[in-house]
């Protein structure tokens, strides 16, 4: 028997959670990830044929998420050919490790495609960087670890990934928030690297005053 097919409200009362996992302000509402985006598991164009291999389209492994944020390039690089055999994702999307080192993540500044072990993001009606770091947040990291198998490799699929909870602010909001994130990161960065040259200075300093001691200074 075909499923039967939903409505506009039919398919807006499924999006949204009811059990809400915690309280947000009145005019957001939670949301399931698999209802405000489209979620793509990566695939490997087979090793055996070289020629899809090359220079043209990132090929994304879990060690290229270290990049975080600014995803621009990859160790290994798909050619026009590979590419046609491989799931390409927009510039945007967010991959997210789901098989061993379960929630690393990064966002494309590039077209790309990953392997197999990695799960992204492409968000339908919310803003990109929004999902991002929300992704990165202490409570979906927790998420992600407690509804992976429990087998030897820890994984995560499509599926349950995308029954997990978002809370989604009016669009505006979303703005605000990403940029307000990114402002005080930007902080954090700039205290971090003053507080490196600080330590920097200071192993110096003691280098020279162990030195001065012991010539007489």
């Amino acid at each position: 028997m075909a499923k039967k097919k939903m409505t506009l409200e039919e398919k807006l009362e499924d999006a949204i959670v009811k059990d809400v996992p915690y309280e947000v302000p009145e005019n957001w509402v939670w949301s399931k990830l698999g209802n405000i985006s489209t979620l793509v598991t990566g695939n490997t164009p087979s090793k055996k044929n070289i020629e899809y291999y090359g220079e043209s389209i990132p090929f994304i492994k879990p060690n290229d998420l270290d990049q975080g944020r600014r995803l621009k390039y990859s160790m290994e690089m798909l050619s026009s050919l590979g590419a046609e055999k491989a799931r390409v994702l927009p510039k945007g999307s967010i991959a997210v490790c789901c098989i061993g080192s379960i929630g690393k993540t990064a966002y494309l500044e590039v077209e790309g495609a990953t392997n197999q072990q990695i799960n992204s993001i492409i968000p339908d009606v919310v803003e990109n960087l929004y999902i991002y770091y929300y992704v990165l947040s202490e409570y979906f990291q927790r998420e992600l670890i407690s509804n992976s198998s429990a087998t030897t490799i820890s994984i995560i699929n499509k599926s349950k990934m995308g029954e997990l909870a978002v809370p989604l602010a009016p669009l505006k909001e979303q703005q605000r928030i990403v940029d307000k994130i990114e402002s005080l990161f930007e902080k954090l960065d700039k205290a971090k690297e003053l507080i490196e040259e600080a330590r920097d200075d200071f192993e110096n300093r003691k280098k020279i005053i162990l030195r001065d001691a012991f010539v007489g200074k």
